[in-house]
């Protein structure tokens, strides 16, 4: 509502920003708080509904009444939480309500790895500092990898390339640098056990599959803990496959298709060569238009739960990222000068000026630039003006 951003835009403290996202009646979201006083504060706001007779998550008959909404939940019944003990706050789309809550917010949950990994760091910093900040911000180091290679090594595979590709993965950090070859293998593998596991299942239909891989907490993440489950076997053969023989086809398909894309080398497959960023501007149309108005590719790092996020639907070996950290900002409130901000491209959306992208690599390397608050600090840095006449 109009009434609430305006009282958003000038709060001057956590429980006035609260107060004003109390007035919004929107799909619910989060809100991330503090302020110059040293509170910080987490509170969910919009129109939560309060549903009788369904869940919510799929379309039904509305016209008995029998499943008509009850009006919206209270906001001051909504998920919040002011400085906690723990001196921090973290929220990354993951799941924040517990089964026993009683009315969801939602089904669409994130996996918790982001979240976590942010958690981890967090709680090794009593006093994190700026730059402790941007180190977080570009962190790829993959929890989700941490819970499922560990997993797979228990196993014992005995095809040449499945042992490769074993070999690569418990060998490397976890981290999904845009340089690493055994990211890149572990990213191709999930493509392949999410192929092998649902190809049979959803026949047409495996992008739903691999969207899924992209978007949340799936099959993958409990499916080692779970050898008895259905999902192992083929339904198109006659006999019921093992997770041993599931998980070795897909290690080794996964060395196949990175020798058939890169040759046999393995120091050449590099995850940035194939998981890259490009800004496409949406006017381009022509190889021209595009070298004129886009920009890229670049290596990226990063994959779907890393904290520094560049999200991809895998398909048929299309890997590119299609969700990334479109603005980053680093705000330390007892200094607010020291502010930075930096978003991909650059700050004029005119092509041919050098600021069109100049944003590309800090954003690309962590690195911020000044938010500037005051007319005397902005006409310092002024490089050049771009007026707009009738």
């Amino acid at each position: 509502s109009g009434t609430g951003l305006t009282k958003l835009n000038r709060a001057r403290s956590v429980e006035e920003a609260f107060r004003a996202v109390s007035f919004f009646k929107i799909q619910s979201q989060n809100l991330v708080v503090a302020d110059v006083q040293g509170n910080i504060g987490w509170h969910v706001f919009g129109a939560v509904p309060i549903r009788k007779g369904y869940s919510g998550r799929l379309p039904a008959d509305g016209s008995s009444g029998e499943m008509d909404w009850t009006g919206f939940v209270p906001y001051d019944q909504l998920p919040s939480v002011v400085n906690p003990a723990s001196g921090w706050i973290t929220t990354s789309n993951n799941r924040t309500v517990g089964d026993d809550a009683p009315h969801q917010l939602t089904y669409g949950w994130c996996a918790p790895y982001r979240h976590d990994r942010i958690a981890q760091r967090l709680a090794n910093l009593p006093r994190p500092t700026p730059d402790d900040f941007r180190a977080l911000q570009m962190d790829v180091h993959s929890l989700q990898a941490d819970q499922i290679i560990p997993k797979l090594a228990k196993y014992s595979f005995h095809d040449a390339r499945a042992v490769k590709a074993m070999s690569m993965l418990t060998a490397w950090d976890r981290n999904v640098t845009a340089d690493s070859s055994a990211a890149a293998v572990y990213e191709v593998f999930l493509t392949e056990w999410t192929r092998a596991l649902f190809a049979d299942k959803l026949k047409g239909e495996l992008r739903w599959g691999f969207r899924l891989l992209g978007e949340g907490y799936t099959a993958l993440d409990v499916l080692l803990d779970r050898p008895a489950s259905p999902l192992w076997d083929n339904v198109d053969t006659p006999q019921r496959e093992t997770p041993q023989q599931v998980l070795e086809s897909s290690l080794s398909e996964t060395i196949k298709r990175l020798e058939q894309r890169f040759g046999p080398n393995a120091a050449s497959w590099k995850w940035g060569r194939f998981h890259q960023y490009f800004f496409a501007h949406p006017g381009a149309r022509t190889p021209f238009e595009h070298k004129l108005l886009s920009r890229g590719p670049f290596p990226a790092p990063g994959d779907n739960n890393t904290v520094n996020v560049a999200a991809f639907e895998p398909s048929e070996d299309r890997y590119d990222p299609w969700v990334i950290p479109s603005f980053r900002m680093i705000a330390p409130l007892g200094d607010l000068a020291r502010t930075t901000i930096v978003g991909p491209m650059g700050q004029s959306g005119q092509p041919g000026l050098p600021h069109y992208d100049d944003f590309i690599q800090p954003w690309m390397e962590g690195r911020g630039v000044p938010l500037l608050f005051t007319r005397e600090a902005i006409d310092h840095h002024v490089a050049s003006r771009l007026m707009l006449t009738p």
